[in-house]
C-alpha cells in the first residue's frame, strides 16, 4: 500500500515496495496535478484583484470634534484591478473570503489643540480594528497617524469603511487627507 504526502496528496511507493508501473504513473499523475495547482494559485496571485489604494482629499470640508466620521474615498491611486474593488464614494468591496491587510492614515490634521484622533475600520458596519492616538503634547501644530491591522472577511461581497474621530478645541476643522491600502494576503476557500 503507497504512502501520501499530507498536504498534496501526492502517493508514492513505500520502502521495500514493488514499483511497478502501476505506482509509477500514479505518482507522476500526482506530481503534475500539484504543479498544476501551483501554477493556477501563482498565476491568480500575479493577475487577480489583489489590492487597492485610495485617497480621500476632497468631502466634507471640515470635520467638528468628537464626531466619528465615515471616510468617503474620492481617489484611486493605484491597484490591480481597476473599479473590481470600488467605486466613487463608495465602500470598498472586498472581492474574496480571505485575510485582508488594511492601513488606514491621515496627513497632518490642521489643528493647534488636536488631543486625540482615531481610526477605525468596519466591515458591514462592524468595527473590526482602530487606533486611537493622544499627542504627548497640546498644540503641537498638526499631527498624522494611522491604523493598520489584518482583517479576516468571511465572505465576498462585504463591505469595508474606515472612520475618523478627533478631539480638540478648535472645532470645526478643515478634515485632513487620508488614505487607504487594502491588500488580499490569502483567498481561502
Amino acid at each position: 500500500m503507497p504512502g501520501v504526502t499530507p498536504v498534496w496528496g501526492i502517493r508514492y511507493p513505500l520502502v521495500d515496495e514493488l514499483v511497478d508501473p502501476i505506482a509509477f504513473k500514479n505518482f507522476a499523475d500526482d506530481v503534475d496535478a500539484s504543479l498544476d495547482v501551483v501554477e493556477a494559485a501563482a498565476s491568480a496571485a500575479a493577475t487577480g484583484r489583489n489590492f487597492v489604494h485610495l485617497s480621500r482629499a476632497e468631502g466634507p470640508d471640515t470635520i467638528a470634534t468628537n464626531v466619528e466620521t465615515d471616510i468617503v474615498w474620492t481617489t484611486q491611486l493605484s491597484g490591480d484591478d481597476p473599479g473590481a474593488w470600488w467605486a466613487a464614494g463608495a465602500n470598498i468591496i472586498l472581492p474574496d473570503k480571505g485575510l485582508y491587510q488594511v492601513s488606514v492614515w491621515s496627513e497632518d490634521h490642521p489643528s493647534t489643540t488636536t488631543t486625540s484622533q482615531r481610526w477605525r475600520v468596519k466591515v458591514n458596519g462592524v468595527f473590526r480594528a482602530g487606533h486611537l492616538s493622544r499627542p504627548q503634547v497640546a498644540a503641537l501644530g498638526s499631527v498624522s497617524g494611522e491604523v493598520s491591522a489584518v482583517v479576516y472577511n468571511t465572505t465576498a461581497g462585504h463591505a469595508l469603511a474606515a472612520t475618523y474621530k478627533w478631539t480638540g478645541t478648535v472645532s470645526p476643522v478643515a478634515f485632513p487627507e487620508s488614505h487607504i491600502t487594502v491588500a488580499l494576503l490569502v483567498k481561502l476557500p
